[in-house]
């Protein structure tokens, strides 16, 4: 009986014992793969390589600025710049390596100095580095004077020291540059070598050039025509690509005939603007059929060069040879006459003084018309021409007797009333009061 409980207690040792040792692997393998994947007894500590840093004035360091290859244990490590311990064990736990300064870097000094960065894994293993660091007299950032452009632009702009800019050299990264809205500038990238360093750094040039507006002419359109305001306009500027344009229409009313001015006005993102304004003619049909005539004549008898004299008396010459004299009808609109003169090649004093009056406003000489004294036996109507700077008469009307009607002075008027008298009395009698001053 005795030695049937020996034999049951021994059994029950037996698998304790048994139970024992199972759970002993189990513990050490869990050690194993514990300390394999770099946590506990300090092992696995986060490691990285130390840089030496070349920096300006006052410039922000971080401390991946002084680390290469840094990796935890035998994992790539990402390195973490502002994210807690917590979040690198949430995400990745166990390849996040943090760094930091182990007290304040002081940058506002020009010298060189230790610095300190503490690593630390997300299983709170840690190590601790030390880096060189050289603060240089100067800025990575500079703006230039209003007016400056990028040939001013050298190592010595961004170094105070002038040891230091000899030993540097400087290199354009790019030619696009980027707009700053809080300086308002625009600032290009450079490269800066010094003591077998590269440094980022940028100029600011400052944009004091307006945009040009390119394409906006006087226009014409029919009444309630529609009107094409961007047709063949466009904007440039020095900087900025895409340059605001604005239309000012509001004074046209494209339903009643006139003249009405159109602004067009370009504002670059630095502020300069530029602004051109023209004129916007609504004419009637009838209108449009004369000055489709009139440019066919015109582009026939004026050429590029000509001065304004020139011009009018190709205008004189071309109506004085081609319209011949003869009763037409009276009380008619400008238009009405001058389309009937070139239309039918003929007219009176009317025709020809609206078709003088129609051409010479075509091509931009000022010019009105006058009337002969009130109580003359008969009315006649001729020009007055601005050319030079003074008001001259012109009359492209024959007459009785052959005379240069082509910019003739007031005395002369006075000549050619008295040869013409035998014929017509008061021929260039007018009130003066109510014209211009005639050249004399």
């Amino acid at each position: 009986m005795r030695s049937r409980r020996k034999r049951r207690r021994n059994r029950k040792i037996r698998r304790i014992r048994r139970f024992l040792i199972f759970l002993f692997v189990i513990v050490v393998l869990l050690l194993l793969v514990f300390l394999f994947k770099g946590g506990g007894f300090g092992f696995s500590r986060p490691n990285a390589n130390a840089l030496g840093v070349i920096s300006f004035q006052n410039e922000t360091l971080t401390p991946e600025m002084f680390l290469t290859d840094v990796r935890n244990g035998k994992a790539d490590a990402v390195l973490v710049e502002e994210q807690t311990l917590k979040d690198a064990k949430k995400n990745e736990a166990g390849s996040m390596v943090h760094a930091r300064f182990v007290s304040e870097v002081n940058t506002a000094e020009p010298g060189e100095s230790e610095v300190e960065i503490r690593l630390q894994n997300a299983r709170g293993n840690k190590r601790t580095l030390t880096a060189q660091l050289r603060i240089l007299a100067g800025s990575s950032r500079i703006l230039l004077d209003k007016g400056t452009g990028l040939d001013q632009v050298s190592a010595a702009r961004f170094l105070r020291d002038p040891a230091d800019a000899g030993a540097a050299s400087l290199s354009l990264i790019s030619d696009v540059p980027v707009y700053d809205a809080e300086n308002g500038c625009y600032f290009y990238p450079y490269s800066l070598r010094i003591y077998g360093q590269e440094i980022s750094c940028s100029a600011g040039v400052f944009d004091v050039t307006p945009p040009e507006i390119l394409g906006a002419g006087d226009k014409e359109i029919s009444v309630n025509d529609t009107v094409q305001y961007r047709s063949g306009v466009t904007v440039t500027d020095d900087f900025d690509p895409a340059v605001k344009l604005e239309i000012d229409a509001s004074a046209v009313n494209a339903s009643e005939v006139g003249v009405y001015p159109v602004v067009y006005r370009a504002t670059d993102q630095s502020g300069n603007e530029a602004s051109v304004t023209i004129e916007l003619k609504v004419i009637t049909a009838e209108m449009q059929q004369v000055i489709e005539l009139e440019d066919e004549v015109l582009g026939q008898i004026i050429t590029e060069g000509m001065s304004q004299r020139e011009k009018a008396h190709a205008i004189y010459r071309w109506i004085y040879d081609n319209i011949r004299y003869t009763a037409a009808p009276e009380d008619q609109t400008l238009w009405e006459d001058a389309y009937y003169g070139l239309s039918r090649s003929r007219g009176n004093c009317y025709t020809i003084a609206a078709l003088s009056e129609a051409m010479l406003t075509r091509v931009e000489i000022p010019n009105m018309r006058i009337w002969r004294i009130p109580g003359a036996d008969v009315i006649h109507v001729w020009n007055l021409v601005k050319i030079d700077g003074g008001w001259y008469h012109f009359d492209a009307c024959p007459t009785y007797l052959p005379y240069d009607g082509f910019l003739f002075t007031d005395s002369k008027s006075r000549e050619y009333s008295e040869m013409l008298s035998p014929y017509r009395l008061h021929y260039y009698d007018y009130v003066k009061e109510e014209y211009p001053a005639v050249v004399e």
